[in-house]
């Protein structure tokens, strides 16, 4: 319903009309009257939707140039979608180009047209209801920016200037953002400093105390200029401040050189990977603590072929899209890359310090084929297992 309104009032003039109604769709069984089904309509007299487009704007990412956009992230109605599927329940669109449309959302409420797995009795409090984004409504190349303010018009102008790069997530809450970042680990997160609940300098504060969010370039948006609130925000986890009212320019130049910072990290950790000499048994000298953990955790079971993506995402406490995310923006490889690369750093290792053949350090550092150990070490490396051999070591 906020994202129907939303859509609604975004396109509705101002001499124009928003209605909403709800009817109640009843059966009568065994005499009596039971209530089947609610069904929810939205209604608006705004630009409306030309029929060329209409079968599509329930796609995700689907954009509509003369009309109806996709708010926020490009997923707004798809997701709206699939939480009335969820609930078991259908939406439909009329709409007329230059005339307005009319969302239908019908979502039944018997017991029994849920599995019994669904019900709970005798609450004295609803169970709480946790929705979110479908992972795969997220596009893994595309960086992901969060925008957390309490006032709606805001969040949609700040969303403006960087929709075009970023996939754009908002949360008018800093207890939603925090959940939020927990799951999808943004790459930018842009966050007011004034909000109800939890405040943005508390919200910075939260992440950079999180090991999974603590690498997440930090923007405060505030009106408080004087040095004290500065250092109060530095000290909570802020990587850079911006006055309001700011320029658009300006809050988009500042976000390019943080993410311009994170990328001189991920060549620095790829530099290091490739060219550090390193002794037999020393780890590369990483100063984030998660890279320090997820390379101790591969180098512990380095021999066990069978480690795998699954095995480290359990070792860190980490789910697929978290591993993945985290990794992708200190790395720039994804979760089967780093462990890979891992082996063949260890492999490196041996290679320089050890008199075993190239073989049976393929297996020590679990290649089940030491050919493609081989192949895959001159693609990391550029060069042969053999040529890191040193000269009075020769292969049996």
């Amino acid at each position: 319903l906020s994202n129907l309104l939303s859509n609604a009032f975004k396109h509705t003039p101002e001499d124009g009309k928003i209605g909403v109604s709800l009817v109640l769709e009843n059966l009568f069984v065994d005499g009596q009257e039971v209530i089947q089904k609610v069904y929810i309509r939205v209604l608006d007299t705004g630009k409306g939707i030309s029929a060329e487009h209409l079968p599509h704007i329930f796609d995700r990412f689907y954009q509509i140039p003369e009309a109806m956009s996709v708010v926020g992230t490009g997923v707004g109605l798809s997701l709206c979608k699939e939480l009335v599927t969820l609930h078991l329940g259908e939406i439909e669109v009329k709409s007329t180009l230059g005339v307005g449309s009319e969302f239908g959302i019908r979502i039944p409420v018997s017991k029994s047209d849920f599995d019994s797995s669904w019900v709970q009795e005798n609450l004295t409090r609803a169970p709480a209801i946790e929705l979110a984004v479908p992972a795969d409504a997220i596009e893994k190349e595309k960086q992901i920016l969060l925008i957390v303010d309490d006032h709606t018009e805001l969040r949609k102008f700040v969303a403006e200037i960087f929709e075009s790069r970023f996939q754009v997530m908002e949360a008018s809450r800093g207890e939603d953002a925090l959940e939020m970042a927990l799951t999808y680990l943004p790459d930018v997160v842009i966050t007011d400093w004034m909000m109800p609940g939890m405040s943005g300098v508390n919200l910075c504060r939260a992440l950079r105390q999180n090991p999974k969010t603590n690498h997440i370039p930090l923007v405060l948006l505030t009106s408080k200029s004087a040095q004290e609130s500065q250092i109060e925000g530095m000290q909570a986890g802020a990587d850079d401040f911006v006055s309001k009212p700011f320029n658009a320019d300006i809050l988009e130049i500042r976000v390019n050189k943080l993410l311009e910072t994170k990328e001189r990290n991920r060549k620095n950790w790829q530099k290091q990977m490739i060219q550090q000499e390193l002794s037999e048994g020393k780890l590369p000298t990483f100063e984030d603590v998660f890279l320090v953990k997820a390379t101790q955790l591969i180098i512990a079971n380095l021999s066990n072929p069978a480690f795998d993506v699954e095995d480290l995402e359990k070792g860190l406490d980490m789910s697929k899209m978290q591993l993945y995310r985290k990794l992708k923006m200190l790395t720039s490889l994804a979760a089967n890359e780093f462990i890979r690369s891992i082996r063949l750093q260890q492999a490196k290792v041996l290679l320089e310090n050890s008199t075993f053949n190239i073989s049976e350090i393929a297996y020590q550092v679990g290649f089940n084929d030491p050919a493609y150990f081989a192949r895959a070490f001159k693609k990391q490396y550029g060069k042969t297992p053999k040529s890191f051999i040193k000269p009075n070591h020769e292969e049996n």
